[in-house]
Parts: C-alpha cells; sequence; structure tokens
C-alpha cells in the first residue's frame, strides 16, 4: 500500500500505470475535496480499482473501490455525492458500524452523513445530472433515495434557487440525528416527503 501526500493512498502498489492515473485523476478531483468534509479520514483512504460498482471497505485498510469507467460513465455532481456516501460508511466503519453486514439504514445514514458535511445539494444535482428519461416517471433512484419523494415534478425544472432551499433542508435534517442513531427508514422518507410538501408551499 502506498499513501500519497494529499491524505490518499493505492490500495495496490504495484497496480500498472495507467490505472494508478485513473485513480489519481478520481481522487485530485472527488476524494481530495471531500476531505473538506471529512478531514478524520484524509490520511486514512485506499482507493482501488475494479471493472463495477463503487465499494467502501474496512480491511485491512479504510478503502474505497472505484468503478474502472466511472470518470467517463459519471458526471461530475453524481461523483461528488457517490464519493460523499462511500467516505459517509468509512466514518461508519470508525465508529464500529456496519462492518458486519450493510442494511438499508446503514446506507440511508451514509447518504445522510454526506448531506451533514455538505454535499446534499451535489445529491440534489445528481438527479437532473444522470437522468436519460425523457419523459419524467419519478422512478430515477440515487444513494438509496427516488426522485419522487425529493421533487414535486421533473427534476430538471427544479431552479437552482429551489436546489439551495431543498439542500439546505436536507442538511438540517441531517444534523438532528447523531452517527451511533440508528435510522427508522420509514420515518426518515416520511419527514422529508413532509419537507418538500411545505418547500412547495412557500
Amino acid at each position: 500500500m502506498e499513501m500519497q501526500k494529499n491524505g490518499w493512498g493505492y490500495l495496490c502498489e504495484k497496480s500498472k500505470k495507467e490505472r494508478k492515473e485513473i485513480l489519481r485523476q478520481y481522487a485530485e478531483s472527488y476524494v481530495e475535496p471531500a476531505f473538506e468534509g471529512y478531514p478524520e479520514l484524509k490520511g486514512k483512504i485506499y482507493l482501488a480499482l475494479r471493472k463495477n460498482g463503487f465499494i467502501a471497505e474496512y480491511n485491512p485498510v479504510y478503502y474505497i473501490i472505484v468503478p474502472e469507467n466511472a470518470l467517463n460513465r459519471y458526471g461530475h455532481h453524481v461523483l461528488r455525492a457517490i464519493t460523499a456516501h462511500e467516505m459517509g460508511h468509512l466514518l461508519q466503519f470508525q465508529n464500529d458500524i456496519g462492518k458486519d453486514s450493510q442494511s438499508l439504514w446503514s446506507e440511508i445514514q451514509a447518504t445522510m452523513l454526506s448531506w451533514e458535511r455538505g454535499f446534499a445539494k451535489d445529491f440534489l444535482l445528481a438527479y437532473p445530472e444522470n437522468c436519460n428519461r425523457s419523459v419524467c416517471d419519478g422512478k430515477e433512484k440515487h444513494c438509496y433515495f427516488s426522485c419522487n419523494l425529493l421533487f414535486d415534478g421533473c427534476c430538471r425544472n427544479c431552479s437552482e434557487a429551489d436546489m439551495n432551499i431543498r439542500a439546505e433542508k436536507l442538511e438540517r435534517l441531517a444534523e438532528e440525528y447523531k452517527i451511533d442513531d440508528e435510522i427508522n427508514v420509514k420515518e426518515i422518507k416520511e419527514r422529508i416527503r413532509n419537507m418538500f410538501i411545505d418547500n412547495k408551499n412557500e
């Protein structure tokens, strides 16, 4: 394992040069900026490439597996939100949460940790950025939340000012919960639904 001076490292020191370059580009664009929200993880994260999927792990060290095609497949806000979500999992591991198995509540908590740490707007902007439907059906899903819970109508019609209001509400909601609180998923989703009904009436 090879730690870099900017607070992240290569899990596999013997990786090919081109694979390390992909990780370097990803880390500089997404991991290093995310340290502002997760300062306790700086100097503790390793990265590795694989064919599919983002995954956070803790054994033998804290690391994130990054898809080989991530930089070409996903948009900027999607990658910022996913990176923050995976770093949320690493924060859980530091607190002995979710090590034995991941559950829906631990996934929801990782997303909410990212809101608390300043990534709520990226989370919201990931929806219009990632959705390629010609007609909105309310089924775009990201980090375990469907768009019809977060937006009244098509997310692509949401103004920047409205995105900011929604992001602030998600951040305030996340701040109410401590990391060792077990999240009631149904309750959280109902609170979000009610928050954005209020938002529509403002």
